[in-house]
């Protein structure tokens, strides 16, 4: 198996890393190799495992329990957010680069690795085709590494992603250790009463309508009239003498 390692906003490909299993030790190595050669990120986003979540069950409550994959990357000045528990598409990009991965290697090489050094070998001849020339859709149909240089900033532990649309707030707890923010009422406790308390509030976005379409100017000229259903013939009568005219439907009788 391999534990991969990708760009949030350039999609490039940072890392594979090929190990015999998903531990501590090779989630470790794993980001050390996209340290190696792209440098740590401020911000880093990875799922519910046991190599990067602590094992804790009420771990999703008691934000303090960290892990100690965690710990090693806050020491670095990075901070780990996990995804939400059984939501895969929160990690989405990484779980799409994994199919893709598997076609290229399948593509490149058909015949299984015959150790990890092997697959190691090959996952870094497939990382250069997708971050150089295979083109993405996702960042305007050009290589990740172009849209990496094209950046104008590549973040890291010294710049930190910035919101820039929500406000911070200091508020005072309720006696019934509650918080009220805009239309939410927050529950924290009574062991809070009476604090004071940070909040962020997320401008709402609002949405522009469409302007609504102009009328259609007036017609200068009258509409062509419809055509008329064309109507049969009118059955013609011959005077041919042997032609009798006694029993025809169509035609008006000749004799009385």
């Amino acid at each position: 198996m391999a534990l991969d390692v990708i760009d949030d906003c350039s999609r490039v490909w940072v890392a594979p890393h090929a190990c015999p299993a998903e531990t501590i030790e090779t989630a470790l190595g794993a980001m050390d190799a996209a340290d190696t050669g792209w440098g740590l990120p401020g911000l880093v986003l990875c799922d519910n495992g046991a190599a990067f979540a602590h094992p804790h069950p009420h771990r999703y409550r008691d934000k303090t329990l960290s892990s100690h994959f965690s710990r090693t990357l806050a020491a670095k000045g990075t901070r780990v957010i996990h995804s939400s528990p059984y939501h895969p598409p929160t990690c989405g990009k990484c779980e799409r680069l994994h199919p893709t991965a598997a076609k290229l290697l399948t593509h490149f090489s058909p015949e299984p690795p015959a150790s990890i050094a092997e697959l190691q070998t090959r996952l870094d001849t497939v990382r250069a085709h997708y971050n150089t020339i295979r083109r993405h859709s996702a960042i305007g149909r050009i290589p990740p590494q172009r849209a990496w240089q094209n950046a104008l900033t590549h973040g890291g532990p010294a710049d930190l992603p910035r919101q820039t649309d929500a406000t911070v707030h200091v508020l005072t707890v309720l006696t019934n250790g509650t918080l009220t923010l805009g239309n939410h009422i927050l529950y924290l406790g009574r062991p809070h009463r009476h604090h004071p308390h940070p909040a962020a509030q997320r401008r709402p976005r609002h949405r522009l309508r469409p302007p609504r379409r102009a009328p259609r100017p007036p017609r200068d000229r009258p509409r062509p009239p419809l055509p008329r259903q064309a109507h049969p013939a009118p059955h013609a009568m011959t005077t041919h003498p042997q032609q009798d005219h006694t029993h025809c439907d169509t035609c008006p009788k000749t004799n009385p």
